[in-house]
């Protein structure tokens, strides 16, 4: 993902007395991040991607698995922007770094992977890694200071210890006294990680994974598995 910008924009008509803020002050960032989604796929959506795979393997992934696809269950739809980690927020009003200290931090997702794992289905995450860059545009009225109190900074967190071992927070949005900031976020590239698999129960109890794809570790497609997934 090259960049995102969200903004709102207000349309006033003749003789309306403006409500729009006075000031901006933008909060500037860099650090690591990128990018998360997990879905599950049934077995229809399963079926369509193996049957994509075999009418055209040399170039699947270029018009497969991008991360704007639509599945059965968004487990999480998808977050995009810095990490949490060891991030720095300059106000550049003064340059100054924020005292994250006072900021309020509320974390919206939570999954480690095995929290709901069923058979039957294929579980897709789709995770990116780079530099991330951008801002955060703070509206405040006229003769209003910047309180970093007011702050609250929305992310989510994913640990994936049994599998497929990739850990990270991205911050989500950020918040202004309730209300949601404009955001400009870029990256100047970004490696890409996606995983496909199911899971082997008995009893309800995990035993193992059946892994049909996986960018780091089997980069062979597996679709034969496809008929242990959905028995």
């Amino acid at each position: 993902m090259a960049g995102l910008s969200i903004t709102g924009q207000m349309k006033m008509e003749d003789g309306e007395s403006s409500d729009l803020p006075k000031k901006t002050v933008k909060l500037t960032f860099k650090n690591v991040g990128g990018e998360f989604q997990y879905h599950r796929l049934n077995k229809e959506d399963s079926e369509y991607l193996k049957n994509e795979f075999t009418s055209d393997k040399d170039s699947f992934l270029e018009t497969n698995l991008q991360g704007g696809e639509s599945f059965e269950e968004a487990i999480w739809p998808g977050s995009y922007g810095p990490s949490m980690d060891n991030i720095e927020i300059i106000n550049d009003e003064d340059n100054k770094q924020i005292n994250l200290d006072k900021v309020n931090k509320n974390q919206i997702f939570y999954t480690d992977g095995e929290g709901d794992v069923r058979s039957e289905c294929l579980d897709y995450f789709y995770i990116t890694e780079g530099k991330i860059f951008g801002s955060y545009a703070i509206n405040l009225s006229d003769g209003e200071s910047f309180d970093p109190e007011k702050l609250t900074i929305n992310y989510i967190e994913y640990s994936l210890d049994g599998y497929p071992e990739k850990y990270g927070t991205i911050i989500h949005e950020v918040e202004y006294d309730g209300e949601t900031c404009d955001m400009e976020i870029e990256d100047n590239g970004v490696e890409t990680y996606r995983s496909i698999f199911g899971y082997d129960l008995f009893e309800g109890d995990l035993e193992d994974y059946i892994v049909i794809y996986d960018s780091d570790h089997q980069t062979t497609w597996k679709w034969d598995l496809f008929d242990k997934v959905f028995s």
